[in-house]
């Protein structure tokens, strides 16, 4: 069936696997993604993330319904079938709005083929999203990274590990991207995989270990193929936190979106670089534009109440944080933060309560009884002192940022052992020191000269 309509905006979801072997899980939810990625180089469309429609993965919801809930006008939903060295899809393009199927096709083929069943979905779409593709965009949509379905069989297995942003997952994503790469030493995005792999998300590693791996894939990437926006956004992200170099940082977050600009990660970290360096109207713009992205996801709307904190607006900050917490009450992160809004208004009570069920979510609630007797007793310098006795306690055993135990004493407003651990974080490259400028933890240090001093050396105050 021909398409009939366009549409202005699209949710491409996670086609259903009918392959027998779980061997072949990946592909559905993979050929999602590569789809995604594809038709993300439309400039003028407005593509749902993968990050917005995978929890659809096994929803019974008609494809009508979920498209309303994800605010878009047209929906693909499709089968995946793999069988011995041949692949079955089935795909339809549905308005959301009549309910109606725009086209339907199936492809049947060998495994070998799917470059041709991905290009023949990806340009059907894009005729019915935007009639009018500049040659640019029409070449990026049918663009092939290798010639090898055994490289980007292995590729999509990359990504879908990936995609489930957890520390084990992250590991497996790296091995199959280096396997990818065995295959094709010229496979830009399978580089480009392993670069995000070291570098967003669940890293695992120390970030002096983790960095340079990612720049080394991030420039291989490049070399091969300048157009992969990930990889640029991997060298920004490397810039903003690692090598402290604002100005690639940005150069490098610019090219990103110029690349990939339905992306909602490099949005995202382009808001945190924003936020870094003061400028917060482009930092909210930012968060509005991953919100628009990804609509329902609790992270972006908790991002934007990220940005009001950084920003001093505490009062917007705490609204919008009730917001998220209304839609997922357990969102730990919304916790935290809420924690750190209600201090600076000097509402210690609700603070305290935030920080407590925070820790509760992530496994701490063990330590709660100490910290709220301290509370009790002492007030809340006392509470802080607990926090600052369980965290030295804490660091017998494991890492502990520099910065954040700066924070701890900055609470307490002990100033000669909070610039001290605040030189030790330079000292150690703690990625953390990137939000100096505006940290309202560090408000209070701010005519300090040991800290102007600290903020000049990180070329962050003239």
């Amino acid at each position: 069936m021909a398409a009939t309509s366009t549409a202005r905006s699209i949710a491409v979801l996670p086609f259903r696997n009918l392959t027998a072997d779980s061997g072949n899980e990946f592909l559905g939810l993979a050929m999602t993604d590569a789809l995604i990625s594809r038709l993300s180089n439309i400039k003028q469309a407005n593509i749902r993330p993968t990050s917005a429609v995978q929890k659809y993965s096994d929803s019974q919801q008609e494809a009508a319904t979920v498209g309303k809930e994800l605010r878009v006008d047209s929906v693909l939903e499709g089968t995946v079938q793999k069988e011995g060295d041949r692949i079955r899809v089935s795909v339809q393009l549905i308005d959301v709005k009549d309910r109606k199927t725009v086209w339907a096709r199936t492809f049947d083929e060998k495994f070998t083929n799917i470059f041709a069943v991905e290009d023949a979905i990806s340009e059907q779409i894009a005729e019915a999203m935007t009639p009018k593709l500049t040659e640019d965009e029409k070449a990026r949509v049918a663009k092939h990274y290798t010639d090898d379905p055994a490289a980007h069989e292995l590729y999509l297995q990359g990504r879908f590990h990936l995609n489930k942003f957890t520390l084990d997952e992250t590991k497996l994503a790296r091995a199959y991207f280096e396997q990818a790469i065995a295959r094709d030493p010229r496979y830009a995005l399978s580089y480009s995989g392993l670069a995000e792999s070291y570098v967003f998300g669940e890293i695992g590693l120390p970030p002096a270990e983790a960095f340079p791996k990612a720049r080394d894939a991030a420039t291989r990437a490049i070399e091969l193929d300048e157009t992969v926006g990930e990889a640029h956004a991997a060298l920004a992200q490397l810039a903003f936190l690692w090598d402290w170099d604002w100005p690639t940082a940005n150069k490098e977050f610019e090219r990103a979106l110029e690349l990939t600009p339905a992306d909602p990660e490099i949005h995202h970290m382009y808001s945190h670089y924003l936020t870094a360096m003061g400028r917060f109207d482009e930092a909210l713009a930012e968060s509005q534009r991953l919100l628009e992205l990804d609509p329902l996801s609790p992270a972006s709307r908790n991002h934007l109440g990220w940005n009001y904190l950084y920003a001093h607006q505490f009062d917007q900050a705490i609204e919008q944080y009730k917001q998220v917490l209304t839609l997922d009450p357990n969102f730990a992160e919304a916790h935290r933060q809420l924690a750190e809004a209600y201090a600076e208004k000097g509402r210690f009570d609700e603070a305290v309560a935030e920080t407590l069920k925070r820790w509760e979510l992530i496994g701490r609630a063990n330590e709660a009884p100490a910290l709220r007797l301290s509370y009790a007793e002492v007030g809340w310098r006392g509470f802080w002192q607990t926090r600052l006795q369980l965290a030295m306690e804490r660091g017998k055993h494991a890492y502990m940022s520099p910065a954040g135990t700066a924070t701890i004493y900055a609470a307490l407003r002990d100033t000669p052992r909070t610039l001290t651990w605040l030189e030790r974080a330079y000292r150690e490259h703690d990625i953390d020191l990137v939000y100096l400028k505006v940290d309202h933890g560090w408000d209070h240090l701010r005519s300090e000269p040991r800290f102007q001093e600290l903020l000049k050396r990180m070329q962050l105050q003239d």
